[in-house]
């Protein structure tokens, strides 16, 4: 027996019910099968969001480096050979922090208004449409064009999803394009 102590009143005593033997252990055995049950939930979510984060993070390096290698390309004069699209390719993937080979890598300059191509990687280069010339560009302005694409697997326990990570870009050409024919 317990003595408690009420407000202004003298002490009473009251037994405390006591709780079965077994009660304890039968409740600790459904907290360890419902716990069972919620794990793989809990682990499918974890994993699905660590693969999800990791590959929204290749998505901006991608971005980043196509952006980076089309305003470097903007400011290269040529190209007169292909060392200007190699020299844009490189500089791109060592700008993607390796998310993407130069094979991946798409570079192309392009007078606007007439559609004339000054230098180009192979045709193939990239399953991904190359990005549109922006309409306030003026007829006769070159711009460059770099694109890229990468394959990504997403995974969470028993879900598993390919997704193609792209990145574009274009910038008005500031260098000079020697031949026949120059941009403004």
């Amino acid at each position: 027996m317990m003595t408690l102590r009420s407000e202004g009143r003298n002490p009473v005593e009251k037994p405390w019910p006591a709780r079965p033997a077994g009660r304890a252990d039968a409740e600790r055995g459904a907290a360890l099968v419902e716990f069972a049950l919620v794990l793989p939930l809990i682990m499918s979510l974890v994993l699905g969001l660590v693969t999800a984060g990791g590959a929204y993070n290749r998505k901006l390096s991608l971005t980043d480096g196509v952006r980076e290698g089309s305003r470097f390309g903007a400011t290269l004069n040529g190209p007169t050979t292909n060392g200007w699209l190699s020299d844009v390719q490189n500089r791109t993937a060592e700008l993607s922090t390796g998310e993407v080979t130069t094979n991946q890598i798409c570079v192309k300059l392009v007078k606007a208004g007439t559609g004339d191509v000054y230098a180009a990687t192979p045709s193939g280069c990239s399953s991904v449409a190359e990005p549109a010339t922006p309409s306030t560009t003026a007829t006769g302005d070159c711009v460059v064009k770099i694109w890229a694409s990468r394959p990504v697997t997403l995974q969470a326990m028993f879900f598993t999803a390919n997704v193609t990570l792209t990145g574009k870009s274009v910038s008005r050409y500031e260098g000079k394009v020697t031949g026949a024919t120059t941009c403004n």
